[in-house]
């Protein structure tokens, strides 16, 4: 019985977080009678009155992992684009039509660069899910889909999200697609919204982009020779977006984010740095450039709309941030933080910049963060402050974000008449703060449950290592110990009480301890040699001892492996 018990725990322990930040895996009776009744292939009946874009050399980029794929790509160089027409600035419902003349020029007036036609193509999720349907209303519950390790809570049922609604490769699917229209500086001079049916060439990873456009994988290169131009436009285009946003002031943070492999009965088997590169930013760039385009079209419209948006932060938090950064040697001009004459985000990345290739970018990145507002879902349009931008949604995302699903419906109604029933307009006036309200407190849940269940897990998997010893880095120093990350992306606590050589004193300005009679000092960003000491799942607690201090610690732990007393410590 033992055994049989032990059989689930680690699920086990997952579904109670989950529980507790309100996801369920299950749906309604009535949403799982709906998904039942989509059949598996598109029945073209629903595409008339689409364009036919399955012609089009159009493909995925997404995680090894990912089954859920909300959006495609498309990349066309245009030789001559003419930058003018009645939607230079930012376009309207019948924009794009590109006629003849030269490509935009570079930022500083330079030789022309080329102008390309950049295609968004995202599942049309709205076509499968009605507004008020018991589909719709599950869908609204749970606002988004969690994930953690390899898994994934979705937001619909898998028939959905991971069929009929994903844009798997050498399958029909219904699409919303967003072409955009951008000079050689990284501007969306123009653009065309409209329903279209898809069917996308190849699934690309993350990493197989990478092998290509970095490595140069002949093999690859080779295998996939009818995208590997694309993928190279596609690299010199989000270059130009990025260089743009951040030349505007989007701030740019140096995060590192944890792999979680889990096996089938929810035990941790791997955790490790999860592995980014400039094929993850291509995606990032092109999904941000379509929702400003998006958010920009209904703006203007008065229509109902949610918006993604982030205020600008308390200024007595980032005048702390500030004194916390020049404690550390990066000068902040501090004038310009006083309380309320605080202004511009690339003035916060200015101080981020100068940290760049130190041991304290990442620390200020995960302090500024933590000085920030969160960012949210509102009616109404204020601009979001971390991305430095006037106008932001979300609406590339539909199968996982309820607001972009939502947003799906607007933009359908609006390039088809302009306008809401007025059935609709009327009950979207009278729920939309709700609804928006709702989605931002179940992100923060999901985010929250996240978190603990990559701490449970982190946990789990470093109690087998009990009395090993690791090289790690120290991220924070505090009056009671400093904390030590690993590679692995792991971070345990040193205790002062267990820093037995010495009394060491706390220096808050500039986050050091310092041995009173030795003078020996540690400080963040140090390389350090540290011994697991003790772990405790249900606290979700990790603590190191330093590897100098851990005399003989292998053996003791050998005598306590398995003493309960050890395991509540």
């Amino acid at each position: 019985m033992k055994k049989s018990a032990n059989r689930g725990e680690h699920e086990n322990d997952i579904s109670a977080i989950l529980l507790s930040h309100g996801f369920s895996p299950g749906f309604s009776d009535a949403a799982r009678r709906e998904a039942g009744a989509i059949p598996e292939r598109l029945d073209m009946r629903r595409a008339r009155g689409r364009k036919d874009l399955r012609g089009e050399r159009i493909f995925t980029i997404d995680g090894e992992d990912a089954k859920d794929l909300d959006d495609a790509v498309s990349i066309e160089p245009l030789c001559d684009f003419d930058p003018g027409g009645d939607n230079a600035d930012g376009g309207g419902k019948d924009s794009g039509n590109p006629g003849g003349g030269n490509a935009g020029g570079g930022p500083n007036g330079d030789s022309p660069r080329p102008a390309y036609k950049l295609g968004v193509h995202i599942a049309d999720v709205s076509a499968y899910v009605q507004h008020n349907s018991a589909l719709d209303r599950d869908a609204l519950r749970k606002g988004t889909s969690l994930y953690y390790a390899d898994r994934v809570v979705p937001m619909l049922p898998k028939k959905l999200s991971n069929g009929v609604c994903s844009l798997h490769p050498r399958a029909d699917r219904l699409a919303l697609t967003t072409y955009m229209y951008v000079d050689g500086s990284g501007r969306v001079l123009s653009y065309e919204i409209f329903e279209s049916v898809i069917n996308a060439s190849y699934r690309m990873t993350y990493e197989n982009v990478r092998r290509i456009l970095e490595d140069r994988d002949a093999a690859l290169r080779a295998e996939y020779a009818e995208i590997t131009g694309d993928l190279e436009h596609m690299r010199s285009l989000a270059s130009v977006l990025r260089e743009r946003r951040i030349k505007n002031g989007a701030l740019d943070f140096m995060l590192r984010e944890t792999k979680l492999t889990l096996d089938k009965k929810g035990k941790p088997t791997g955790v490790r740095a999860e592995e980014t590169s400039f094929a993850n930013q291509i995606i990032e760039e092109f999904m941000i450039a379509c929702n400003e385009t998006v958010a920009s079209m209904i703006s203007d419209t008065q229509l109902p709309f949610i918006y993604r948006t982030h205020e600008q932060p308390d200024p007595e938090k980032i005048a702390a941030f500030i004194s916390a950064a020049e404690a550390l040697g990066f000068a902040g001009r501090r004038k310009q933080y006083a309380a309320g004459r605080y202004k511009k985000p690339g003035e916060l990345q200015a101080v981020l910049n100068a940290a760049q290739g130190t041991d304290y970018h990442r620390l200020l990145s995960h302090m500024l963060l933590r000085a920030l507002a969160k960012a949210g879902y509102t009616p109404q349009n204020t601009g979001h402050f971390g991305l430095a931008s006037d106008c932001y949604c979300h609406f590339t995302s539909p199968i996982r974000r309820y607001p972009d699903l939502f947003i799906h419906r607007v933009v359908k109604a609006y390039i088809k008449r302009g306008r809401l029933k007025k059935s609709d307009l009327e009950h979207y006036n009278k729920s939309l703060e709700g609804i928006c309200a709702a989605c931002s407190e179940r992100e923060r849940a999901a985010d929250a449950a996240e978190r603990e269940i990559e701490a449970l897990k982190k946990a789990e998997y470093m109690k087998r290592f009990l009395g090993d010893t690791f090289d790690g880095a120290i991220t924070g120093v505090t009056q009671f110990g400093m904390f030590v990350e690993l590679a692995n992306t792991v971070e345990g606590l040193v205790r002062v009480t267990d820093m037995n050589d010495d009394y060491y004193v706390y220096d808050g300005r500039n986050y050091t301890l310092t041995g009173k009679n030795s003078g020996r000092r540690y400080k963040i960003g140090d390389a350090v040699s540290v011994t697991l000491s003790r772990v405790n799942v249900e606290n979700r607690q990790i603590d190191f001892v330093l590897s100098r201090h851990a005399r003989n610690i292998k053996q003791s732990f050998v005598k306590k492996k398995h003493s309960k007393r050890f395991y509540r410590l």
